[in-house]
């Protein structure tokens, strides 16, 4: 994810975070602010991976290097409303252990890049902690997806 994606992906939660406080202020009688708390989810989780993004854009081509982009592919792809977080946190403890099991670096460039995938894998796990606390509510989740494929079909609700 490069900065521009960032800035985007931004610029849809703000812009998400809201679209719900209105409705949160058009909807006085009943309390409904589970959107706003999934952007704020959403915004938190940016975040962390805007901070991220300095280290693995620099990361050296190892075999641990390689893993960690494996991983973060795969989460890339999960990335969803439901909830897959405990997966990927038993995941990411395996890859701590592992790479605590290597041997130590031999010189600066690997110490740095082994600091840098023990910071990636501390953030990952707040990424991924910050994600397990939230609930999804299913029926919203289903409603959302159903609302946007109409929407692609060109039907308005």
């Amino acid at each position: 994810m490069g900065w521009k994606r960032t800035n985007a992906a931004g610029d849809l939660i703000k812009n998400g975070k809201a679209k719900a406080l209105r409705a949160i202020d058009n909807h006085f009688l009943r309390h409904d602010d589970y959107f706003y708390h999934y952007f704020d989810m959403r915004e938190k989780q940016l975040a962390i991976l805007e901070r991220i993004l300095p280290f693995i854009s620099t990361l050296e081509t190892t075999s641990e290097g390689k893993q960690m982009a494996s991983f973060l592919k795969r989460l890339s792809g999960a990335v969803n409303p439901g909830n897959t977080a405990g997966h990927f946190l038993e995941e990411l403890d395996v890859l701590r252990h592992n790479f605590s099991e290597h041997q130590l670096p031999k010189n600066h460039v690997e110490f740095t890049t082994r600091a840098s995938l023990f910071y990636i894998i501390h953030e990952m796990e707040e990424y991924l902690t910050i994600k397990q606390m939230f609930k999804p509510d299913e029926n919203r989740t289903h409603m959302i997806k159903k609302k946007k494929k109409l929407k692609r079909k060109g039907v308005s609700s």
